[in-house]
Order: C-alpha cells, then sequence, then structure tokens
C-alpha cells in the first residue's frame, strides 16, 4: 500500500512525484513510464515510522518499495532523494497563521491557524491547529489532539477524526468519513 509521500526516482536522477496522489502506479501511469525488469526506475516511500511524526521531517526515512533495489540505487542517491524529499516535507508544513491556502497540499501542525482552505489536500491537522473555513473540494486526511475546523461547506471532507478534534458546522455535501474519538 503506497503511503504519503510516495515518488518515483528515475535512473537519471530525477524524482518524479505528484501532491496529488500517493499511488505508485498512478505515477507510473502519469509519467508514462515502462515498467521493466531492467529496473530503470524505483518506487519509494518518504514517511515517519510513527505517523504522529508527520510534522517532523527529519524523523522520516525512504524506503524503497520495490521487491529488489535496483543496483544504480545506491545508498549516496538514496541519501539525495531523501534530503529533496524532506525539502518537499518542509515546504507543506504550516505552523503559524494563513489567511488563505488556496491549492496545495499541507501538514498543519503546532499551532496552525488557517482562515480559509479553498481546493485544498491536508495530509494531517496536529496540535492545536486550527482552520476557519474549508470550501470547494478540500480535504483533511485526519485530524488528531485538539485540531478543529470551524465550518466546512460545499464538497469538502475530512477522513478521520481522533482525539478532541471537532468540526463546528458542516453544510452542503461536507462529510465526515470516521470518527475516531472517544467518547465521553
Amino acid at each position: 500500500m503506497c503511503q504519503f509521500l510516495s515518488a518515483i526516482c528515475m535512473k537519471n536522477g530525477d524524482i518524479l512525484r505528484n501532491p496529488w496522489t500517493d499511488s505508485h502506479e498512478d505515477l507510473v501511469r502519469l509519467y508514462k513510464l515502462r515498467d521493466t525488469k531492467v529496473g530503470n526506475f524505483a518506487r519509494v516511500e518518504f514517511t515517519p515510522k510513527e505517523q504522529t511524526d508527520l510534522d517532523k521531517p527529519n524523523k522520516y526515512v525512504l524506503r524503497v518499495d520495490e521487491s529488489v533495489c535496483p543496483e544504480w540505487f545506491t545508498e549516496a542517491k538514496q541519501d539525495k532523494v531523501a534530503d529533496k524529499l524532506r525539502a518537499v516535507v518542509k515546504s507543506m508544513i504550516i505552523s503559524g497563521d494563513a489567511d488563505l491556502l488556496c491549492g496545495g497540499v499541507y501538514i498543519l501542525a503546532g499551532k496552525a491557524k488557517v482562515a480559509t482552505l479553498q481546493a485544498c489536500k491536508v495530509i494531517v491537522m496536529m496540535g492545536n491547529s486550527n482552520v476557519g473555513e474549508m470550501w470547494e473540494s478540500s480535504k483533511v486526511g485526519v485530524m488528531r489532539e485538539s485540531s478543529k475546523v470551524g465550518v466546512m461547506g460545499e464538497s469538502s471532507k475530512v477522513g478521520v477524526m481522533m482525539g478532541n478534534s471537532n468540526v463546528g458546522e458542516m453544510w452542503e455535501s461536507s462529510k465526515v468519513e470516521k470518527d475516531n474519538r472517544e467518547k465521553k
């Protein structure tokens, strides 16, 4: 099963990824790659060991998601790929105030306070992160700890709510798919 953050590393050093999918097979199709036994590319995942560390790029580990690691994908090349993907993760983390996030993929951490999300994908909301409004097809994968969304509208969606996370109002076809919060 592909996980955040999935990518494909080419023999020439290019890293192919798309913020809207973590499926290696989607990436193969998107970039029209020929999947041969020669091993001209390597599927990789860059994730922390614990999902509670998604906001800590230095805890991420590169894993080759192949039955056999290609010979050309040396430890030195893997280190370079990990550094590049760590920079990608760092650019996704929001831990302060933001008035509007429009499009893009994010990790909301600490005391992040976002007034409005429009057409965004949020991998996780952690700590005391807060979103005032979610619109269009914005999606939050997991809400943890004391994270909060004020208003969800249109076709916005939350995958899983955990801990003390909460949503104030839901309008139109917005929904929470799974509520794993502890019942009091």
